[in-house]
């Protein structure tokens, strides 16, 4: 979580409920696109959007590889070299639909990381919007419906409720969020990966 020059904690609780953060158990990740951090909404309105990508790790467990995620696909990868302490990636590519960007670092399991097979770090987004059209996944809505199902047969087959009214609450909450799901299903799909590489550097 970004709070500023100094720890405050309102100051990480806006910074958190704005999405600049990322998940990590070793490496510490430095993300932009044109200069906007994780959280940030970048808009066009026609053509295409020419970005600059800079993402940056370092950590004291080895490293892998740093990757460019965009719609959830992998689609730059770069290596990390020598120790393996800090691995860097610059792009530059023409976005042509509307997409989230986020990165993701890999390693290998480690003395140094008990509680875990792996190394890893995954950012949250940059939203790019086109004409503010949504990003819709049909593969991804239909795997969370899916998902939601099987919470709820979990809820009936081993779920412990004081009053079956608190149990019918939980699936009845369950189904919303499943209608959200669903809806995207109707809507139009956005291309996988809206992006063209090679066509733009800073």
């Amino acid at each position: 979580m970004k709070s500023g020059p100094r720890l405050d904690y309102s100051d990480w609780i806006d910074a958190y409920l704005e999405g600049k953060s990322f998940a990590t158990n070793a490496p510490m990740v430095t993300f932009t696109v044109n200069g906007r951090e994780a959280g940030s909404v970048l808009k066009w309105e026609k053509g295409t959007l020419q970005v600059q990508v800079e993402a940056e790790a370092e950590s004291h467990v080895p490293m892998s590889s740093i990757e460019l995620v965009v719609n959830g696909q992998v689609v730059e990868t770069e290596k990390a070299r020598k120790d393996g302490k800090r691995v860097r990636l610059k792009k530059g590519l023409e976005v042509t639909d509307s997409c989230w960007m986020a990165v993701r670092v890999r390693g290998e399991a480690h003395r140094l990381l008990p509680n875990d097979a792996a190394l890893y770090a995954h950012t949250s987004p940059v939203y790019l919007s086109f004409k503010d059209r949504p990003v819709r996944s049909h593969a991804a809505a239909r795997f969370f419906v899916e998902q939601i199902d099987q919470l709820i047969r979990r809820v009936h087959d081993k779920g412990q409720f004081s009053h079956e009214r608190e149990k019918q609450k939980t699936v009845d909450l369950f189904r919303k969020g499943q209608d959200i799901y669903r809806a995207m299903l109707d809507e139009e799909e956005t291309e996988a990966v809206p992006v063209r590489f090679g066509h733009y550097s800073r």
